[in-house]
C-alpha cells in the first residue's frame, strides 16, 4: 500500500480518525438522550393517570403492594380497602382474574371506589397477611377499612353480579 492510499483513511493534520467522528459522537449522545427524555415523560404521564382515566374494559386495576402500604393509600383516598388473596397456582385463581375482575361494571365500580390490591401469599409480605387475616383457601376476597379490621370475607369464585351487590352493600 502507497501513502496516498493512506492518506484516505487517516487525517494528514493529526494522524487520527477525520474531525466529523467528534460530530458523530455528540449526534448518537443527543439521540440517547432524546430517546430517554421521551421515555422518561411517558412514564411520568402513565404513573399520574388519574383514576376517572382508568379505562374499564382493562378490569379491576390491582396495586401490588403490602397491606400496610394499602392502609396508609386508604387512609389518605377515604376508601375501602379490597384484596385479593391468591396463589400464582391456584386455578379457581386465575379463573376470576379472566371473568369476574374483568367486567367493565366490576371495574367501573371498583376502580373508582377501593384501594384494590392483589396479594400473592406464596411471596413474603403475602404470607404474613396470609396469617394475619386467618387465608386458609383462595381465592380469599377480603374488604378491609382504614384500621385494618376485615367489613367482608368471601372464599371461591363469585360472579359479577355478586360482587358488585357485596360491594353496594359496603358503601352504604
Amino acid at each position: 500500500m502507497s501513502k496516498t492510499h493512506l492518506k484516505v483513511f487517516i487525517n494528514p493534520r493529526s494522524g487520527t480518525q477525520p474531525q466529523n467522528s467528534g460530530i458523530r459522537v455528540k449526534f448518537t449522545i443527543g439521540a440517547i438522550l432524546l430517546i430517554l427524555g421521551v421515555m422518561f415523560l411517558s412514564l411520568n404521564a402513565f404513573n399520574s393517570q388519574s383514576e376517572s382515566d382508568v379505562n374499564p374494559a382493562q378490569g379491576i386495576q390491582f396495586r401490588h403492594i403490602g397491606i400496610e402500604e394499602a392502609l396508609k393509600l386508604a387512609k389518605y383516598e377515604k376508601k375501602i380497602i379490597f384484596v385479593d388473596a391468591y396463589a400464582d397456582w391456584c386455578g379457581p385463581c386465575k379463573r376470576l382474574a379472566r371473568t369476574t375482575f374483568m367486567d367493565t361494571g366490576v371495574a367501573s365500580l371498583f376502580n373508582n371506589t377501593f384501594v384494590n390490591v392483589k396479594m400473592n401469599v406464596d411471596q413474603s409480605w403475602g404470607k404474613s397477611f396470609s396469617h394475619s387475616y386467618g387465608i386458609q383457601s383462595l381465592p380469599t376476597l377480603l374488604f378491609i377499612d382504614t384500621s385494618g379490621n376485615v367489613l367482608q370475607r368471601t372464599v371461591g369464585t363469585i360472579d359479577a353480579e355478586r360482587l358488585v351487590s357485596l360491594a353496594m352493600s359496603l358503601k352504604k
